[in-house]
């Protein structure tokens, strides 16, 4: 990424925010951090702080955490990242409530087919799914990276964790046809007391998508 393609995202964001609107924070990917040194570009227009764009927000007492890929120790994820998001998870398990997890890299062969290609998984992938699983509490594991469309195992659901690739929104390389692989597309998640519900949207028509529009998680 490019600091001109994270000032033009900000200011994106920035005007379609409400005053009731929270700002989560965005992880960052494979390409915004190298070395263990992240663009502080990036860092201002994905609201991180000091040189980590890892981020924990509780909305509704809903927890939302963010990790990012640092590059570190030649792995995407550095043994202190991975204890905080151990950390962080068992506040949310303390609280009896679902907790979401975003990060850029699918876990391997867990997010789909594409997560079945390594160059396309974490380099932690053991590491930072024991810590989804052992947590104690429902996980929502949200990510991306392969570029896919929207297909029948974009969404997959192992005992307490559900592992959500989302569709890529500027371009996709395969694995869907017609609305299902253009450009635009995403996700609407819903939650209440007793499930996760997540809405494939194309954003490009503003029509959710046909057989994917609503797909009910049970929490607990």
């Amino acid at each position: 990424g490019l600091p001109t393609s994270y000032l033009a995202f900000k200011a994106s964001v920035d005007s379609v925010l409400k005053d009731e609107t929270q700002f989560m924070g965005v992880a960052a990917k494979n390409h915004d951090g190298y070395l263990g040194r992240i663009s502080r570009t990036y860092l201002s227009a994905a609201n991180g702080k000091g040189n980590n764009a890892d981020f924990h927000n509780v909305i509704n007492g809903y927890h939302f955490i963010g990790i990012s890929a640092s590059k570190t120790e030649g792995e995407h994820y550095s043994e202190y990242q991975r204890e905080w998001l151990k950390a962080e998870l068992s506040q949310a398990a303390a609280d009896g409530k679902p907790a979401f997890v975003i990060n850029h890299n699918m876990i391997y062969n867990k997010n789909g087919a594409a997560s079945k290609k390594s160059n396309n998984a974490t380099s932690n992938n053991d590491a930072l799914n024991n810590a989804l699983v052992s947590c104690g509490t429902d996980v929502v594991y949200i990510c991306g990276h392969a570029h896919r469309g929207i297909t029948k195992d974009s969404v997959n659901t192992e005992g307490r964790v559900t592992y959500v690739n989302l569709p890529s929104a500027g371009c996709s390389n395969s694995g869907a046809e017609g609305i299902y692989n253009a450009k635009m597309n995403g996700c609407v998640m819903e939650v209440y007391d007793d499930s996760i519900v997540l809405r494939f949207r194309s954003f490009d028509t503003n029509q959710w998508i046909e057989g994917y529009d609503n797909i009910v998680i049970p929490i607990g």
